[in-house]
């Protein structure tokens, strides 16, 4: 009888063990969010919350991190509030509570400026598709940036449109304004462009930064109309840049815009503002193409914004090197981020084909396009591809 009971026992304690390990392989991996779910950046911070959330729903649904058991992931969201400090503070608090494998965002570039120096000192792999080429030049070892960096966003902007005006037979463009907001962002991508087009000849006859959140656009407007330049080149977050064009148009003014990426890639942009977007140029970082865009437009009727994209592009980066590690551990997965070749997934459709980071945590194989307003959807233009669409160009449609 002693026999049996000990056997038994032994039967109960192997089960117990087995459950035990079936529920841990089984338990969902976090994976922090810290983006601007409130403030000026509030509407760009929703878009990619949709779009995240679609994202990790088709990762569980397929049967989340197999290797791990079929873990499904999940995402702790944390409010920046549109503002550095608070951004750091939420991802310390993050790290502490919840103790991610990984951490995205954080939108805002002087949000993730800040953010990831948190980050980096608990070793956690921070991923963002914020542009400033701060972020990944301060020798960190946990941070990737998706997306290219603001200066070669600048330096295409830029490029791309004397190369599309050639394309469409116009006259060179001789003068240019720079209007900028005063963030890390902001002042790389406009130093970028200033260099860029000064290189190439031109004159900058206003370069005029601004503190973003604005509440009366009119003196900004009025220094813009006085320059009387050929093109304008901006970037401004969403609710400034639709005060900034609205302005422009009251005044009559038709100067060609040229934008950074930034709130002018937003689908609210084109709700706020309707057919006064018509023909407007937009350098961006990616586009969202492919099934996963017309899931979103399915659920929400209109397009995923490219911040939105990427940052799903992000949640099946950290979903396919969790399955290769076979690990929970933050440095395991940051060893995988940095050797991995990305090119399943929605990471196809991003320009250059692929993600691959290098020491610093730049995506080597991406470059900035040119995309367009037009009816109401961002069509991409430039350079030609597979995917690019005539352009207009005064009104003008150019194969």
């Amino acid at each position: 009888m002693k026999g049996k009971s000990l056997f038994m026992g032994s039967l109960l304690s192997m089960s117990l063990a087995f459950s035990a390990g079936v529920v841990q392989a089984a338990d969902p991996v976090t994976v922090g969010v810290a983006i601007p779910l409130s403030g000026p950046m509030a509407l760009s911070g929703q878009n990619i919350k949709r779009s995240i959330d679609i994202a990790v729903d088709n990762i569980n649904q397929k049967g989340g991190i197999k290797s791990l058991g079929g873990a499904p992931l999940k995402m702790i969201y944390a409010d920046t509030t549109s503002d550095p400090s608070t951004g750091a503070n939420v991802v310390s608090r993050m790290i502490s509570n919840n103790r991610p494998v990984a951490i995205q965002g954080a939108y805002g570039s002087s949000i993730t400026f800040a953010a990831t120096g948190v980050s980096e000192r608990q070793k956690i792999p921070f991923l963002t598709m914020s542009f400033s080429d701060d972020i990944i030049n301060r020798g960190y070892k946990f941070v990737y940036q998706v997306v290219a960096t603001a200066s070669s966003m600048g330096k295409n902007q830029v490029e791309h449109t004397l190369e599309l005006g050639k394309k469409a037979g116009a006259p060179p463009i001789q003068s240019i304004a720079v209007i900028f907001e005063d963030t890390a962002f902001g002042k790389s991508q406009a130093d970028s462009v200033k260099k860029t087009a000064e290189a190439a000849g031109l004159k900058v006859v206003l370069f005029e930064s601004y503190a973003p959140g604005l509440a009366d656009a009119v003196p900004l407007v009025n220094k813009i109309v006085a320059a009387k330049a050929q093109a304008l080149f901006i970037n401004a977050t969403i609710s400034d840049s639709v005060l900034i064009i609205r302005g422009l148009r009251q005044q009559g003014d038709k100067t060609p815009i040229v934008a950074g990426g930034a709130g002018f890639l937003e689908p609210d942009f084109y709700k706020a503002i309707g057919a006064e977007s018509e023909g407007i140029f937009v350098e961006t970082p990616a586009l969202a193409i492919g099934p996963l865009n017309e899931q979103y437009r399915a659920k929400y009727g209109t397009f995923m914004s490219h911040a939105g994209f990427e940052h799903a592009v992000i949640t099946e980066l950290i979903a396919e090197a969790l399955e290769k590690t076979k690990s929970r551990s933050p440095t395991d997965l940051a060893n995988a981020l940095h050797e991995m070749t990305f090119k399943s997934g929605n990471a196809q459709y991003m320009p250059g084909g692929g993600v691959k980071f290098d020491a610093r945590g730049a995506n080597t194989m991406t470059y900035s396009i040119m995309a367009q307003w037009q009816n109401g959807e961002l069509v991409p233009i430039w350079p030609q591809g597979p995917q690019t669409k005539p352009f207009l160009w005064e009104g003008k449609k150019i194969q």
